[in-house]
Formats: structure tokens, sequence, C-alpha cells
């Protein structure tokens, strides 16, 4: 479930951090609010 906050936020065009662990250790991307999808509820 995405945060009603959330949403509003990628509503306005702004920089988006992605980060994520695996068992190389952490992985951290940026891209912009424009290439972010939701698919799903």
């Amino acid at each position: 479930m995405i945060p009603d906050k959330l949403l509003e936020i990628l509503k306005h065009e702004g920089v988006v951090a992605i980060a994520t662990q695996g068992e190389e250790g952490p992985n951290l991307v940026n891209t912009w609010n424009s290439y972010v999808q939701i698919i799903g509820e």
C-alpha cells in the first residue's frame, strides 16, 4: 500500500532516491518523479 502523502508528492516534479538492500550490500539510484510508475493498488 502506497501512503497518500507519497502519492501527493509524486504529482510534483523532483528527484527520487531509491535504496535497496541485497546480499552484496546496499544499492542507491536516483531518478525523476516522472519516471516512477505505481502499478496496482
